[in-house]
């Protein structure tokens, strides 16, 4: 159901001149008008990483909606058929590994897209 995988990124080392004009050209300010709503479940129990997140994605405009564990993601997913969730792995009550099994299990939830990660890099994670 899971499938662990990696990438690599060429990356070219430039002077610090031509980072900074090509950062300020390409900034995102927003959707454009005509965009489909779109909405975002964001699952993660530090307030703090969780609030950043939420900001800055209402900031260009998509709807998003935040809770604090896999429970509560779960009821939320139900209720409110978010195109987009971003689960953290880690998390009181119910981890994300558990929560996108449930939400995996029903067949509106198979296409759902779910983003799982976590900040234990190196902890073995079961994804079933």
């Amino acid at each position: 159901m899971f499938t662990p995988f990696s990438f690599e990124l060429p990356v070219e080392i430039t002077d610090e001149t031509a980072n900074k004009s090509s950062s300020s050209s390409r900034k995102v300010i927003g959707l454009e008008d005509d965009q489909q709503q779109f909405r975002l479940l964001v699952v993660k129990d530090k307030d703090n990483n969780r609030n950043l997140l939420t900001t800055l994605l209402r900031t260009v405009g998509f709807q998003v909606q935040e809770t604090v564990n896999g429970r509560d993601a779960i009821d939320k997913w139900r209720n409110w058929r978010p195109h987009f969730n971003r689960m953290d792995i880690r998390m009181p009550v119910m981890d994300g590994c558990e929560a996108i099994k449930e939400i995996k299990k029903e067949s509106a939830g198979r296409d759902t897209v779910i983003i799982a990660l976590t900040a234990s890099a190196f902890e073995k994670i079961d994804y079933g």
